[in-house]
């Protein structure tokens, strides 16, 4: 290598012998003043060819994060979906079994208000009447089915 006396460098074993051949004589090339050791400023040489290398080494791993990245947001999105439509589906059965359990309790209800609104006023004296005895058809309350009715109320009269 250059023109320095030095022991010949022996190729590892196992490396190709083409190759190491290449890096023998690039090694020698750039060893401009020949102290067997190249600097900063010999290697300037070859240094674009390096840089180009690792900017397209770097690129490449660049856009593989980046597809990695899109594929787990892409996944993520899936499974909200995926979910949201589980929950959909859940509410408008929930929905649909409490209209299923309280909607036929709603209409009588909503119809006995109904019913009561729209009493006359000579009808809501029998429909107390009806309240208090039932449809056992008393023309007359006693004092104390009265008091049994009332007892636990709230009177406002």
């Amino acid at each position: 290598m250059g023109s320095h006396p030095s022991k010949p460098l022996e190729k590892p074993d196992g490396y190709d012998e083409r190759k190491w051949k290449i890096l023998i004589k690039l090694f020698d090339d750039l060893d401009s003043d020949s102290d067997m050791g190249v600097n900063s400023e010999e290697l300037s040489r070859i240094a674009d060819v390096h840089i180009q290398t690792c900017i397209q080494r770097l690129e490449a791993q660049q856009r593989s994060v980046q597809r990695e990245l899109e594929h787990e947001q892409a996944m993520a999105e899936e499974e909200y979906r995926s979910k949201c439509e589980a929950a959909r589906v859940e509410r408008d059965a929930r929905k649909g079994r409490a209209v299923a359990s309280h909607g036929r309790e709603l209409g009588v209800v909503t119809g006995k208000v109904h019913f009561y609104r729209n009493l006359e006023p000579h009808e809501k004296g029998r429909a107390l009447m009806k309240a208090i005895c039932g449809g056992d058809g008393d023309k007359v309350i006693g004092f104390w089915r009265f008091f049994e009715h009332f007892k636990d109320s709230d009177i406002h009269y």
